[in-house]
């Protein structure tokens, strides 16, 4: 079985909170413990940025998921033990500073939709 379909739930429709948009975390902690063993975490804080960006390009300006991604961007940057914010997720990637990446997102973002 390819890992796309393995871990098809990490793409399952649902709302997105502060954590990202990993839906339907508890009911497949299992897999999620499989996937992450599996690609790494630096991996998974990957994918969840490139979701999150990827849906929110694709969903309607002013939607309740484009406002809750943009909530998410915009959380307060703060390093702690929350395993799914921006920033958490940034510096899991190696980008040690959220606000720049944050800059460069909206500077990118605000040029591909006027």
């Amino acid at each position: 079985m390819s890992t796309e379909r393995q871990y098809s739930f990490l793409y399952e429709e649902g709302p997105a909170t502060s954590k990202g948009t990993l839906y339907n975390i508890h009911s497949h902690k299992t897999a999620l413990n499989e996937w992450i063993q599996e690609v790494g975490a630096e991996a998974v804080h990957q994918e969840l940025i490139i979701q999150n960006l990827t849906t929110l390009s694709e969903c309607k300006k002013g939607s309740k998921q484009y406002l809750e991604i943009m909530a998410w961007i915009e959380a307060p940057i703060i390093y702690n033990n929350e395993p799914f914010t921006f920033a958490t997720c940034c510096k899991a990637i190696g980008i040690d500073d959220a606000e720049i990446m944050r800059e460069e997102f909206y500077s990118t973002w605000n040029k591909l939709h006027p």
